[in-house]
Protein backbone atom coordinates (compact mmCIF):
# COMPACT_ATOMS: atom_id res chain seq x y z
CA UNK A 1 0.00 0.00 0.00
CA UNK A 2 1.42 3.55 -1.08
CA UNK A 3 0.17 5.50 2.22
CA UNK A 4 0.47 9.09 0.64
CA UNK A 5 -2.19 7.82 -2.53
CA UNK A 6 -4.46 6.21 0.10
CA UNK A 7 -4.39 9.50 2.14
CA UNK A 8 -4.98 11.54 -1.32
CA UNK A 9 -7.74 8.98 -1.85
CA UNK A 10 -9.06 9.84 1.33
CA UNK A 11 -8.76 13.82 1.15
CA UNK A 12 -10.69 13.12 -2.58
CA UNK A 13 -12.99 11.55 -0.34
CA UNK A 14 -13.74 14.16 1.84
CA UNK A 15 -13.70 17.19 -0.78
CA UNK A 16 -17.00 15.66 -2.45
CA UNK A 17 -18.66 16.11 0.85
CA UNK A 18 -16.25 18.89 3.33
CA UNK A 19 -14.00 20.66 1.28
CA UNK A 20 -12.83 22.86 3.77
CA UNK A 21 -11.33 20.13 5.75
CA UNK A 22 -10.16 18.47 2.36
CA UNK A 23 -7.78 21.31 1.26
CA UNK A 24 -6.64 21.74 5.00
CA UNK A 25 -5.29 18.34 4.54
CA UNK A 26 -3.38 18.82 1.10
CA UNK A 27 -1.98 22.20 2.97
CA UNK A 28 0.04 19.95 5.22
CA UNK A 29 3.22 18.56 5.34
CA UNK A 30 3.21 14.97 5.41
CA UNK A 31 5.65 11.95 7.06
CA UNK A 32 5.65 8.16 7.43
CA UNK A 33 7.21 7.66 10.35
CA UNK A 34 6.79 5.49 13.24
CA UNK A 35 8.64 7.02 16.04
CA UNK A 36 7.07 10.15 16.37
CA UNK A 37 3.33 9.19 16.88
CA UNK A 38 1.54 6.15 17.75
CA UNK A 39 -1.08 6.93 15.25
CA UNK A 40 -1.63 10.10 13.60
CA UNK A 41 -0.04 13.42 14.45
CA UNK A 42 -0.21 16.98 13.69
CA UNK A 43 2.65 18.93 14.96
CA UNK A 44 3.66 22.47 14.15
CA UNK A 45 6.84 23.05 12.89
CA UNK A 46 9.36 26.09 11.86
CA UNK A 47 7.95 24.73 7.76
CA UNK A 48 4.31 24.58 8.86
CA UNK A 49 2.08 22.07 10.31
CA UNK A 50 3.32 18.15 9.31
CA UNK A 51 1.10 15.44 9.71
CA UNK A 52 3.01 12.55 10.78
CA UNK A 53 1.74 9.20 9.93
CA UNK A 54 2.48 5.92 11.47
CA UNK A 55 2.45 3.11 9.03
CA UNK A 56 1.64 0.01 10.96
CA UNK A 57 -2.12 2.33 12.22
CA UNK A 58 -2.74 3.56 8.83
CA UNK A 59 -3.15 0.60 7.56
CA UNK A 60 -5.28 -1.07 10.26
CA UNK A 61 -7.72 1.14 8.56
CA UNK A 62 -9.56 -0.57 6.14
CA UNK A 63 -12.46 1.74 5.16
CA UNK A 64 -12.42 5.12 3.08
CA UNK A 65 -15.06 6.80 6.13
CA UNK A 66 -12.99 5.53 8.76
CA UNK A 67 -9.65 6.76 7.23
CA UNK A 68 -11.35 9.86 6.96
CA UNK A 69 -12.01 10.38 9.98
CA UNK A 70 -9.26 9.57 11.93
CA UNK A 71 -7.66 12.33 9.40
CA UNK A 72 -10.52 14.73 10.33
CA UNK A 73 -10.07 13.64 14.26
CA UNK A 74 -6.36 15.27 14.17
CA UNK A 75 -7.04 18.04 12.07
CA UNK A 76 -10.23 19.52 14.01
CA UNK A 77 -7.99 19.47 16.87
CA UNK A 78 -6.57 22.23 15.98
CA UNK A 79 -9.27 23.68 14.37
CA UNK A 80 -10.74 24.33 17.87
CA UNK A 81 -7.62 25.11 19.16
CA UNK A 82 -7.38 22.50 21.37
CA UNK A 83 -3.33 22.94 21.67
CA UNK A 84 -3.60 26.37 22.51
CA UNK A 85 -6.10 25.66 25.30
CA UNK A 86 -3.93 22.47 26.92
CA UNK A 87 -2.17 24.33 29.60
CA UNK A 88 -5.37 25.89 31.12
CA UNK A 89 -6.71 22.88 32.62
CA UNK A 90 -5.36 21.24 35.82
CA UNK A 91 -6.19 17.42 34.88
CA UNK A 92 -4.42 16.65 32.09
CA UNK A 93 -6.11 13.31 31.90
CA UNK A 94 -9.81 15.08 32.33
CA UNK A 95 -8.58 17.69 29.40
CA UNK A 96 -7.11 14.60 26.53
CA UNK A 97 -10.21 13.53 27.11
CA UNK A 98 -12.39 16.28 27.01
CA UNK A 99 -10.98 17.45 23.71
CA UNK A 100 -11.34 13.78 22.04
CA UNK A 101 -14.91 13.83 22.86
CA UNK A 102 -15.94 17.67 21.97
CA UNK A 103 -13.83 16.27 18.10
CA UNK A 104 -16.01 13.05 17.96
CA UNK A 105 -19.00 15.21 18.24
CA UNK A 106 -18.20 16.75 14.54
CA UNK A 107 -17.68 13.44 12.81
CA UNK A 108 -20.48 11.86 11.13
CA UNK A 109 -21.56 8.23 12.51
CA UNK A 110 -19.89 6.31 9.22
CA UNK A 111 -16.25 8.00 10.04
CA UNK A 112 -15.98 6.95 13.89
CA UNK A 113 -13.48 4.04 14.70
CA UNK A 114 -15.86 1.57 16.80
CA UNK A 115 -15.74 1.89 20.45
CA UNK A 116 -14.29 5.76 20.36
CA UNK A 117 -15.51 7.92 23.45
CA UNK A 118 -18.50 9.70 21.96
CA UNK A 119 -21.59 11.59 24.27
CA UNK A 120 -24.72 10.96 22.30
CA UNK A 121 -28.08 9.38 23.16
CA UNK A 122 -26.94 6.76 24.97
CA UNK A 123 -25.11 8.69 27.24
CA UNK A 124 -26.14 7.86 30.98
CA UNK A 125 -26.67 11.86 31.62
CA UNK A 126 -28.85 14.34 29.58
CA UNK A 127 -26.37 16.58 28.15
CA UNK A 128 -27.03 19.39 25.86
CA UNK A 129 -25.27 18.76 22.70
CA UNK A 130 -22.42 20.06 20.63
CA UNK A 131 -20.49 20.75 24.11
CA UNK A 132 -17.60 23.39 24.41
CA UNK A 133 -14.00 22.20 25.74
CA UNK A 134 -14.57 24.25 28.76
CA UNK A 135 -18.24 22.34 29.48
CA UNK A 136 -17.18 19.26 28.62
CA UNK A 137 -14.12 19.18 30.88
CA UNK A 138 -16.34 20.82 33.30
CA UNK A 139 -18.99 17.79 32.97
CA UNK A 140 -16.10 15.36 33.36
CA UNK A 141 -14.48 16.62 36.72
CA UNK A 142 -18.33 16.80 38.10
CA UNK A 143 -18.62 12.70 37.49
CA UNK A 144 -14.99 12.36 38.37
CA UNK A 145 -16.13 13.57 41.82
CA UNK A 146 -19.40 11.86 42.07
CA UNK A 147 -18.23 7.93 42.14
CA UNK A 148 -22.14 7.26 42.33
CA UNK A 149 -22.83 8.88 38.84
CA UNK A 150 -24.01 6.21 36.36
CA UNK A 151 -21.47 8.08 34.20
CA UNK A 152 -18.62 7.19 36.46
CA UNK A 153 -18.03 3.39 34.97
CA UNK A 154 -18.34 4.56 31.32
CA UNK A 155 -15.45 7.50 31.84
CA UNK A 156 -13.23 4.75 34.05
CA UNK A 157 -13.96 2.76 31.06
CA UNK A 158 -12.53 5.71 28.69
CA UNK A 159 -9.69 6.74 30.34
CA UNK A 160 -8.45 3.01 30.83
CA UNK A 161 -9.00 2.11 26.71
CA UNK A 162 -7.65 6.34 25.66
CA UNK A 163 -4.38 6.72 23.48
CA UNK A 164 -3.51 10.37 24.53
CA UNK A 165 -0.14 10.12 22.81
CA UNK A 166 -0.51 12.57 19.91
CA UNK A 167 -1.57 15.37 22.65
CA UNK A 168 1.49 15.36 24.52
CA UNK A 169 3.51 17.87 22.63
CA UNK A 170 0.41 20.37 23.09
CA UNK A 171 1.84 21.05 26.76
CA UNK A 172 5.32 22.75 24.94
CA UNK A 173 2.73 25.83 24.75
CA UNK A 174 4.04 26.95 28.22
CA UNK A 175 6.78 28.80 26.03
CA UNK A 176 6.05 32.22 24.39
CA UNK A 177 8.48 31.64 21.38
CA UNK A 178 6.85 28.05 20.59
CA UNK A 179 3.05 29.67 21.38
CA UNK A 180 3.75 32.67 18.66
CA UNK A 181 5.34 30.24 16.42
CA UNK A 182 2.51 28.15 16.44
CA UNK A 183 0.11 30.81 16.02
CA UNK A 184 2.02 32.02 13.03
CA UNK A 185 1.49 28.81 11.94
CA UNK A 186 -1.61 28.77 12.66
CA UNK A 187 -3.11 32.09 11.12
CA UNK A 188 -1.06 31.12 7.62
CA UNK A 189 -2.54 27.92 7.36
CA UNK A 190 -6.32 29.55 8.11
CA UNK A 191 -5.27 32.01 5.51
CA UNK A 192 -4.49 29.90 2.73
CA UNK A 193 -7.35 27.65 3.08
CA UNK A 194 -9.44 30.48 3.43
CA UNK A 195 -8.35 31.59 -0.15
CA UNK A 196 -9.30 28.06 -1.71
CA UNK A 197 -12.43 27.41 -0.45
CA UNK A 198 -16.08 29.09 -1.24
CA UNK A 199 -17.96 30.98 1.04
CA UNK A 200 -20.50 28.40 0.96
CA UNK A 201 -17.88 26.01 1.93
CA UNK A 202 -17.05 27.93 5.48
CA UNK A 203 -20.22 28.61 6.29
CA UNK A 204 -21.15 24.82 6.70
CA UNK A 205 -18.30 24.39 9.00
CA UNK A 206 -19.54 23.87 12.75
CA UNK A 207 -19.77 27.56 14.40
CA UNK A 208 -17.00 26.96 17.06
CA UNK A 209 -14.43 26.75 13.82
CA UNK A 210 -16.21 29.56 12.26
CA UNK A 211 -15.19 31.81 15.19
CA UNK A 212 -11.83 30.15 15.55
CA UNK A 213 -10.88 31.13 12.18
CA UNK A 214 -12.32 34.43 11.71
CA UNK A 215 -15.11 34.24 10.28
CA UNK A 216 -18.35 37.09 11.10
CA UNK A 217 -21.38 34.46 11.60
CA UNK A 218 -23.85 37.01 13.25
CA UNK A 219 -23.14 39.38 10.21
CA UNK A 220 -22.81 36.79 6.72
CA UNK A 221 -25.24 34.41 7.69
CA UNK A 222 -27.83 36.61 9.54
CA UNK A 223 -28.00 38.17 5.77
CA UNK A 224 -28.00 34.41 4.15
CA UNK A 225 -31.33 33.23 6.39
CA UNK A 226 -33.08 36.24 5.44
CA UNK A 227 -32.58 36.14 2.13
CA UNK A 228 -33.16 32.42 1.45
CA UNK A 229 -36.39 32.76 3.89
CA UNK A 230 -37.98 35.54 1.71
CA UNK A 231 -37.49 32.97 -1.57
CA UNK A 232 -39.18 30.21 -0.21
CA UNK A 233 -42.37 32.20 0.96
CA UNK A 234 -41.61 33.69 -2.61
CA UNK A 235 -41.65 30.68 -4.57
CA UNK A 236 -45.02 28.84 -2.74
CA UNK A 237 -47.27 31.88 -4.02
CA UNK A 238 -49.93 30.27 -6.42
CA UNK A 239 -51.22 32.70 -9.30
CA UNK A 240 -54.72 32.54 -10.54
CA UNK A 241 -57.45 34.23 -12.95
CA UNK A 242 -60.02 36.03 -11.95
CA UNK A 243 -62.94 38.01 -14.33
CA UNK A 244 -62.62 42.01 -13.61
CA UNK A 245 -65.07 44.50 -15.40
CA UNK A 246 -62.13 47.26 -14.63
CA UNK A 247 -60.10 46.21 -17.56
CA UNK A 248 -61.38 44.76 -21.21
CA UNK A 249 -60.30 41.57 -22.15
CA UNK A 250 -56.94 42.33 -24.94
CA UNK A 251 -58.15 39.49 -27.31
CA UNK A 252 -61.97 40.69 -27.37
CA UNK A 253 -61.97 44.27 -26.56
CA UNK A 254 -64.87 43.67 -24.22
CA UNK A 255 -65.41 43.50 -20.53
CA UNK A 256 -65.20 41.19 -18.21
CA UNK A 257 -61.53 40.80 -18.84
CA UNK A 258 -59.28 38.86 -16.66
CA UNK A 259 -56.71 40.04 -14.31
CA UNK A 260 -54.56 38.02 -12.59
CA UNK A 261 -54.59 37.64 -8.66
CA UNK A 262 -51.83 36.54 -6.48
CA UNK A 263 -52.41 34.14 -3.47
CA UNK A 264 -50.70 32.50 -1.10
CA UNK A 265 -51.63 30.33 2.00
CA UNK A 266 -49.35 29.45 4.12
CA UNK A 267 -49.32 26.97 7.23
CA UNK A 268 -46.68 28.33 9.95
CA UNK A 269 -45.86 26.14 12.70
CA UNK A 270 -44.68 27.41 15.91
CA UNK A 271 -43.13 24.64 18.22
CA UNK A 272 -44.17 25.72 21.75
CA UNK A 273 -42.25 23.11 23.76
CA UNK A 274 -40.47 24.01 27.06
CA UNK A 275 -37.17 24.20 24.97
CA UNK A 276 -37.89 27.36 23.17
CA UNK A 277 -36.93 30.30 24.98
CA UNK A 278 -39.34 33.95 25.15
CA UNK A 279 -36.35 35.75 22.69
CA UNK A 280 -36.55 32.59 20.23
CA UNK A 281 -40.40 32.86 20.27
CA UNK A 282 -39.97 36.94 19.64
CA UNK A 283 -37.55 35.79 17.17
CA UNK A 284 -39.84 33.67 15.21
CA UNK A 285 -43.07 35.71 15.27
CA UNK A 286 -40.87 38.98 13.60
CA UNK A 287 -40.10 36.89 10.60
CA UNK A 288 -44.02 35.36 10.27
CA UNK A 289 -44.75 39.35 10.96
CA UNK A 290 -42.76 39.62 7.63
CA UNK A 291 -43.79 37.37 5.88
CA UNK A 292 -47.62 38.69 7.13
CA UNK A 293 -46.19 42.17 5.41
CA UNK A 294 -45.61 40.83 2.40
CA UNK A 295 -49.13 39.89 1.52
CA UNK A 296 -49.48 36.00 2.50
CA UNK A 297 -52.31 34.80 4.26
CA UNK A 298 -51.00 32.77 7.22
CA UNK A 299 -52.51 30.13 9.91
CA UNK A 300 -50.65 30.12 13.01
CA UNK A 301 -50.22 25.92 14.80
CA UNK A 302 -48.80 26.20 17.77
CA UNK A 303 -47.66 22.57 18.41
CA UNK A 304 -44.89 20.71 21.25
CA UNK A 305 -45.92 17.16 21.43
CA UNK A 306 -49.57 17.84 20.31
CA UNK A 307 -51.53 20.39 18.80
CA UNK A 308 -52.52 23.24 21.11
CA UNK A 309 -53.61 26.14 19.11
CA UNK A 310 -54.91 27.12 15.46
CA UNK A 311 -55.74 30.91 14.93
CA UNK A 312 -55.73 32.90 11.42
CA UNK A 313 -52.39 35.41 11.85
CA UNK A 314 -53.20 39.33 11.13
CA UNK A 315 -50.19 41.18 12.45
CA UNK A 316 -50.34 40.97 16.61
CA UNK A 317 -47.93 40.88 18.80
CA UNK A 318 -47.75 37.84 20.29
CA UNK A 319 -45.84 37.23 23.82
CA UNK A 320 -45.96 33.74 24.50
CA UNK A 321 -47.27 30.42 23.05
CA UNK A 322 -49.53 27.58 24.63
CA UNK A 323 -47.54 24.44 24.99
CA UNK A 324 -44.30 23.82 27.32
CA UNK A 325 -44.09 20.30 26.82
CA UNK A 326 -42.00 17.77 25.06
CA UNK A 327 -41.37 18.06 20.67
CA UNK A 328 -43.23 15.82 18.28
CA UNK A 329 -43.48 16.89 14.78
CA UNK A 330 -46.13 14.56 13.30
CA UNK A 331 -49.03 16.27 14.80
CA UNK A 332 -48.48 18.86 12.94
CA UNK A 333 -48.15 16.85 9.00
CA UNK A 334 -51.16 15.12 9.87
CA UNK A 335 -53.19 18.19 10.29
CA UNK A 336 -51.97 19.00 6.59
CA UNK A 337 -52.84 15.68 5.62
CA UNK A 338 -56.70 16.62 6.89
CA UNK A 339 -56.49 20.23 6.22
CA UNK A 340 -55.41 20.40 2.21
CA UNK A 341 -55.63 23.85 0.79
CA UNK A 342 -52.14 25.51 2.02
CA UNK A 343 -49.47 26.37 -0.35
CA UNK A 344 -46.60 25.43 1.73
CA UNK A 345 -45.32 25.19 5.58
CA UNK A 346 -42.89 27.21 7.41
CA UNK A 347 -41.86 25.43 10.69
CA UNK A 348 -40.31 27.11 13.43
CA UNK A 349 -38.17 25.76 16.04
CA UNK A 350 -34.76 24.58 18.40
CA UNK A 351 -34.77 20.65 16.36
CA UNK A 352 -34.55 18.82 19.37
CA UNK A 353 -36.59 16.29 18.42
CA UNK A 354 -36.78 13.33 15.69
CA UNK A 355 -37.54 13.83 12.22
CA UNK A 356 -41.12 13.20 11.69
CA UNK A 357 -42.27 9.87 10.78
CA UNK A 358 -45.18 11.22 8.29
CA UNK A 359 -44.06 13.11 4.72
CA UNK A 360 -45.29 16.44 4.02
CA UNK A 361 -47.04 17.02 1.30
CA UNK A 362 -46.42 20.49 0.31
CA UNK A 363 -43.10 22.51 0.53
CA UNK A 364 -41.49 22.53 3.58
CA UNK A 365 -39.08 25.07 5.52
CA UNK A 366 -37.58 24.33 8.73
CA UNK A 367 -36.80 27.94 10.53
CA UNK A 368 -33.93 26.31 13.31
CA UNK A 369 -33.52 29.03 16.03
CA UNK A 370 -30.44 30.40 17.20
CA UNK A 371 -29.61 27.91 19.90
CA UNK A 372 -31.08 24.93 17.89
CA UNK A 373 -29.58 22.14 16.24
CA UNK A 374 -26.73 22.97 14.08
CA UNK A 375 -25.65 21.96 10.29
CA UNK A 376 -23.24 19.44 11.81
CA UNK A 377 -25.52 17.29 13.69
CA UNK A 378 -27.64 14.08 12.12
CA UNK A 379 -30.91 15.54 13.82
CA UNK A 380 -30.47 18.84 11.22
CA UNK A 381 -29.41 16.65 8.32
CA UNK A 382 -32.41 14.29 9.04
CA UNK A 383 -35.13 16.62 8.82
CA UNK A 384 -37.21 15.90 5.22
CA UNK A 385 -37.23 19.90 2.96
CA UNK A 386 -35.19 23.20 2.98
CA UNK A 387 -33.75 24.26 5.97
CA UNK A 388 -31.97 27.33 7.21
CA UNK A 389 -30.43 28.51 10.37
CA UNK A 390 -31.08 31.42 12.26
CA UNK A 391 -29.05 33.80 14.15
CA UNK A 392 -29.59 36.52 16.28
CA UNK A 393 -29.30 40.09 14.72
CA UNK A 394 -26.44 41.77 14.48
CA UNK A 395 -25.90 44.93 16.77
Amino acid sequence: MNIFEDIARASIHLLLTQPFYAHYLTALNKVIDSEQAQSLLIKSEPSGFTLYIHPAFWQSLKEEDIKAGALLHELLHWLLRHPFQATQYKNRQLFNLAADLVVNQYLRKERRQPNIPIIDTNFPLDVKTPLSLSNCYNLLSHIWQQPQSPAYPLLWRWLEDADFSSHQHWWNTSSPLIRTAWENNWQQQNKTVKLRITKEGITRLPEAIQRNIGVNIAQTDYLNWRKQLRMFTASSRQTRLVPTVRRPSRRYGTTPGLSVRRKQSLLVAVDSSGSIQQEDLALFFREVYQIWRAGAEITVIECDDTIRHIWPYRGQNVQKAQGGGGTLFDPVMQYIQSHPGFDGLIYFTDGRANAPVMPCSIPLLWVISPGGITPDEDHYRRLPGQKIKLYATPK
